[in-house]
Formats: structure tokens, sequence, C-alpha cells
């Protein structure tokens, strides 16, 4: 009876208490204990057979290890992005217009999880030795997030080698050599084009449209030129064209007599020309004097030379090709905000901005800031999230391939009418 009456007294009391006393008397007694433990068996069987996800993670496994390591930014410090800018021809580091471009991405972009953001510009001289130099001390900089690059091709190629090595996102502004992404360099973005593409898209005017049969390929043994040529030839032997000969010419026209033999002796009724714009108009003059009447294209490094594009009459009915980064919508607006800030839009300005920013947007979605105040991002998820993220910037949507080269580059192609080079394509 005893027993009873206490336990009346007890419920009694319970029942008069305010309503946290009586929670916190039932969690502490055997049948609330006995409860929530039943409760978390029937949750946990739940979620194993519904696969349903609980709150704050439970039940899930810990995330594993990034495979390449991690950026981890100590705390009260800032995120750094580094600018690489070509000076060795006794330019400065504003010239190109891309410094300005990445640093305004910043200004917008000035906090990122807590983390003020900083630019931190370097002088590329087109010594490879310390270029490479320069990228180790960027690499063990654990601020460092990224580094742009608008460096000479001989410093990118070094600079893409240690940065490579350390997982550290790698965007070029302004080098479209093959080689840059020939290697399949898992840190490498490319913003503009790879050059030898627009060997491709030749290939297919050439054929469909100016209806060429038998093509005689030439360059001068300018960097990349060979590689658009053999762009071209596989592309307009898949069309079902013929490829006569595909061989280099002596700027000084000692063997153009080689090459006319050729033209005339293997039908050729299209000369497709990678090189330099000088050998470009020798070589052209020279055949029209000889009395070929066929089709002559060039590739852009001739046709963006004031020497070739004087050659008047003999340019009648030739053509070209040309690369072109694309400009979105939103382009327009970009502009006026830049030109306000800095003055005329530069040559790489755009690509500056949008490598920034594909790279702050990335990082924001990928790092955590972690418990003892600092930030920390997997370098592989990071590049991963470079990849994938769909980032519709001022030059189009950031896609990029497997090796790093951009997805949405416009090939133009230009024919002399005239007196003058229009755009067919």
């Amino acid at each position: 009876m005893t027993l009873r009456r206490a336990a009346r007294r007890r419920r009694q009391v319970v029942e008069t208490a305010s309503l946290p006393a009586r929670l916190l008397h039932f969690v502490t007694s055997w049948e609330g204990i006995i409860g929530l433990s039943v409760v978390l068996v029937l949750v946990t069987l739940a979620q194993g057979v519904l696969r349903l996800r609980l709150p704050f993670d439970l039940g899930q496994p810990p995330p594993p290890p990034d495979a390449w390591g991690y950026i981890n930014v100590p705390r009260s410090t800032s995120i750094k992005l580094a600018y690489i800018g070509d000076v060795s021809g006794m330019g400065r580091l504003e010239d190109a217009g891309s410094r300005q471009g990445v640093e305004l991405a910043l200004k917008e972009r000035a906090e990122i999880k807590g983390f003020k953001t900083e630019l931190v510009s370097v002088e590329d001289t087109c010594d490879a030795e310390k270029a490479r130099e320069k990228a180790q001390e960027l690499a063990q900089d654990p601020q460092v997030v990224g580094v742009v690059s608008q460096a000479c091709p001989a410093s990118t190629v070094a600079q893409q080698q240690v940065l490579g090595e350390a997982k550290l996102p790698f965007l070029s502004l302004s080098n479209t050599s093959a080689a840059l992404t020939a290697v399949n360099s898992p840190v490498t973005f490319r913003l503009l084009w790879n050059e030898k593409s627009q060997g491709r898209d030749a290939a297919l005017y050439a054929r469909q449209t100016v209806q060429a049969k038998r093509a005689l390929l030439l360059h001068d043994g300018s960097p990349g030129a060979d590689e658009i040529l053999e762009e071209f030839r596989g592309q307009f032997r898949a069309q079902a064209g013929q490829i006569a000969d595909r061989r280099p010419v002596d700027p000084a026209g000692s063997d153009w007599g080689a090459v006319l033999k050729e033209v005339q002796s293997l039908d050729v009724d299209l000369v497709y020309y990678a090189g330099g714009g000088k050998t470009a108009k020798g070589v052209l003059a020279f055949l029209r004097r000889s009395g070929y009447a066929g089709s002559f294209m060039v590739a852009d490094g001739a046709y963006y030379e004031p020497e070739y594009q004087a050659l008047g009459p003999d340019l009648e009915k030739t053509y070209a090709t040309t690369l072109q980064g694309q400009r979105s919508a939103r382009f327009a607006f970009w502009r006026e905000s830049y030109e306000k800030e800095y003055g005329a839009v530069g040559r790489f300005s755009p690509e500056g901005y949008d490598a920034a920013m594909l790279l702050l947007e990335a990082l924001d979605a990928a790092a955590k800031a972690k418990g003892d105040g600092s930030l920390e991002v997997g370098r592989s998820l990071l590049l991963g999230t470079m990849r994938s993220l769909p980032y519709e910037g001022i030059t189009g949507r950031t896609a990029f391939d497997a090796n790093g080269d951009r997805a949405n580059m416009l090939i133009n192609v230009w024919k002399y009418e005239d007196g003058q080079f229009l755009q067919v394509k």
C-alpha cells in the first residue's frame, strides 16, 4: 500500500508541475528511456528500408577523404587568387586588360564564406625557369586557391607542370597552342580557343561550301601550324576529300617552284596554309603569277597580319578562318561597369573576369568552414565543381571538355570580295 501511495503522490506532483519539469521527468524515467529507444530503433529501420534522409546527416557515413588532399585557408586570413601577366615585351601588367577583369570579379565577390578575397599580381618575363619558381611559391601558399595566367607560352607550360603536381586550378587566358591541353592536365582550363580546332571547321567549309576535292596543305613551321593542318586533313578526308600533300614551305621562297609543280601535277583545287602572313603573301602571289586560279585559304595567323591583307587583287576569291570567343547577352551591361572602373575593355578582360568568377563560384559551392575557423576545400572536389558548375559568364557558358578546352568557341570564315574580307560563316 505504501508503494502505491508513493506512486500516486509522484503522479500528482508530475501532473501539477510545469511543462519543462514534466518533460524532464519523462526523459529521465524508465518509461521515457524505453520509449525513446523504441522510437530510435523504428526510425533507423525505416531509414534503412525506405532510404529516408535523416536531419543533421544522422545515419550518414562521413565523406571519404579527398583523393588529392585539401586547400586549407587559415582563420583570420584572406582567400588569394593569383594573376600572372606577360610583361616580356616591355609592356605593363595592365596592358592586356585581363588583370582588371580578374580584379573586377574579386570586387563583386569580395567575400566567400566569411573570408575576404584578395588579388595577387605576378609579372611574367617569359623565362620558363623563373615562371616555374614563381608557380612553386604560389602552390606552397595555403591561401592561394587558384591561378589565372596570361603568361607567354613558354611560361604557361612551366606553370602548368608545377600547378598540375600541386592539383591547384590553372586557368589560361591567352595561350591557344594545341600543346597546352594535349597533356590532359586535370587542373587546366583554357578560356580561349584551341587553335587547331579551326582546321576542322575550315575543312568542313572547304568541302561542303567551296566544294574543293583535292587540297594541298602548307605551313611555314610556325608553332601550332602543323596541328591545324592535321585537323584539316582528318576532317577533309572524313568528308571524302583527298589530300595531295602536307608539307612545309621556305619563307624565303626556295621551294615555291616545287609547290607549284605539285599544284599543277596533282590537280589541286584548294591550297590551305597555316603560318605567318609574310610567307602566305609570297606563296599566294607566286601561285597567281604562275597561273593558279584555284581556291586559297589561310588560318588566322596569316589573316591577322596587315602585310597579308594588303596584298591586293591577288586576294580575290580567297578565304580565311579565324576563331572567336562568344559574348553573352549580359556582356553589354558588364562592359558599362568595366568601362566606368577601368576605361576601354582590353583584349582579354572578359576572359579574365569569367576565369576569376568561375573559380570563386566553384569555391563558394565546394568549400566548408571548419570548427577551428579555417576554410577547407578538397582539391579534387574544387576542380570537379569547376568542370560541372553551370556558370553562365559574359563569354558564354564556361563548359570544358576532358582536356580543359572550351566547348563553345566560334569559327568564322572570311571571303575576299571587291577589295575586302567579308564574313561568310
